[in-house]
């Protein structure tokens, strides 16, 4: 699937061999995040349309990148962040 990436430190994980663990690299990471990418879509939104599925993705990705951050962290990163908004509700 992605055997044109150019990358010097490529490692991989064989789950077909039952490997899970390579040296310092694993798939948890990757998991854990679709775990709860697929728990956020089901047990918040319910039901999720194609046209805004990346909206939604792209708010589980701040969630989980800020996830130990405190309330307050939280709210100046996303302040510093804002770049303009041009998503106006007439045109959603």
């Amino acid at each position: 699937m992605y055997t044109n990436l150019k990358s010097t430190n490529k490692v991989i994980v064989n789950h077909a061999k039952k490997e899970y663990v390579n040296g310092n690299t694993s798939t948890n990471c990757i998991e854990n995040f679709l775990g709860s990418l697929k728990r956020g879509i089901i047990g918040i939104y319910r039901v999720v349309s194609s046209k805004h599925l990346q909206k939604y993705i792209f708010e589980l990705v701040f969630r989980y990148n800020t996830g130990k951050m405190s309330s307050s962290e939280i709210f100046i990163y996303l302040l510093s962040n804002v770049k303009g908004c041009n998503d106006l509700f007439k045109i959603l």
